[in-house]
């Protein structure tokens, strides 16, 4: 059986077509188009984004992926790995400290934790 490019090409573009998904950044809750979700993924980690990822993958799943930090395009200090410790005490950081430790006389320490997409 032979076939004509030509005549395959439509068809390719509707297969590949219905595979793709639709993705969008948003910034506030009243920016969320009115659609109800099959999954909510609390969580822009490593694992918040793989899952989310997975669970998209089912074109017929509507998949909303939530993180509570602000948007982090185009900072020096997330895109360059050795300059996170610049990032302590931002708004990009949750800002959170260890227990005072006893074999430190009582002080305590900071805990970075990563407060934007893709988490630490």
């Amino acid at each position: 059986m032979h076939f004509k490019l030509p005549s395959l090409l439509p068809v390719a573009v509707v297969v590949a077509g219905s595979r793709l998904c639709y993705a969008a950044l948003y910034q506030q809750l009243s920016d969320l188009p009115d659609i109800e979700f099959d999954f909510i993924v609390a969580g822009g980690g490593t694992a918040g984004a793989v899952l989310a990822n997975r669970l998209s993958e089912v074109s017929r799943f509507q998949v909303l992926l939530i993180e509570a930090g602000p948007l982090d395009r185009g900072v020096l200090n997330i895109e360059v790995p050795y300059f996170a410790l610049r990032l302590m005490g931002s708004p990009y950081d949750w800002n959170y400290t260890t227990v005072p430790q006893p074999g430190l006389n009582g002080r305590t320490l900071p805990y970075p934790r990563g407060r934007v997409l893709g988490g630490k």
